[in-house]
């Protein structure tokens, strides 16, 4: 049976081929310089691809920063506290 193809790797491999294999991720960071107390944030937009042959590893491949989108609400709501503060406050 030499030469003939196994019809398991070929099932296996078309599911693996359908699985996305970038992702986008976004996330707000905020900040405060201990020092000083003055407060800064931005917003970054990364891109991730799924290295081939790895059991979940995900390889960087670019970001785009940008200032924080502005929420008329949530400044209106802001009452000094960080998202952080608020998340913990919860628990």
């Amino acid at each position: 049976k030499y030469g003939t193809t196994n019809n398991d790797d070929e099932e296996e491999s078309n599911s693996q081929s359908e699985i996305e294999t970038t992702a986008t991720v976004q996330f707000i960071a905020e900040m405060v310089l201990k020092k000083t107390g003055e407060k800064t944030s931005f917003m970054e937009t990364s891109k991730f691809e799924k290295v081939k042959n790895s059991s979940g590893a995900w390889l960087y491949l670019s970001g785009e920063i940008e200032n924080v989108p502005n929420d008329e609400e949530s400044n209106d709501d802001d009452d000094g506290i960080s998202m952080e503060e608020k998340l913990a406050s919860q628990l």
